[in-house]
């Protein structure tokens, strides 16, 4: 069994700390015609534990969209030889947000949890209604 990662514990790395919740609008929201609809966020997190973000400016037509894709790369398309690493899970979904954690998950992310550079998320939505029987 995987250690805890609640407030209190060192979980799996040890600076899974929780913070805040940070609300980003969500820019370049582009819908295609079979129903993907995707757009990113940029931040910058100087503090170690993970982040919480409710990407916010979607308008879904339904609460519980069917697959929710994110990538994270660097804002600048430029390789700098950064060793950073990270996770990203979606939390919860609505109408009008996504909401996504995320971790450092390379080595060095005890040492120097933050990151010091903006970290772009791409994020792709497919807007179909899931079925009620499914979860």
């Amino acid at each position: 069994m995987w250690p805890s990662s609640d407030t209190g514990s060192s979980g799996i790395l040890g600076s899974s700390i929780p913070i805040n919740e940070l609300i980003k609008e969500v820019k370049e929201l582009n819908r295609t015609g079979d129903n993907w609809v995707c757009g990113y966020i940029t931040v910058q997190h100087k503090k170690g534990g993970d982040l919480t973000i409710k990407c916010t400016g979607w308008n879904f037509s339904t609460p519980k969209p069917g697959t929710v894709i994110c990538q994270a790369r660097q804002e600048t398309n430029l390789d700098h030889d950064w060793p950073d690493q990270f996770a990203i899970q979606v939390i919860e979904t609505g109408k009008d947000f996504v909401k996504i954690r995320i971790r450092r998950i390379d080595k060095c992310a005890d040492e120097s949890p933050g990151w010091a550079q903006y970290l772009r998320v791409d994020i792709m939505v497919n807007d179909w209604s899931a079925k009620k029987n499914s979860d």
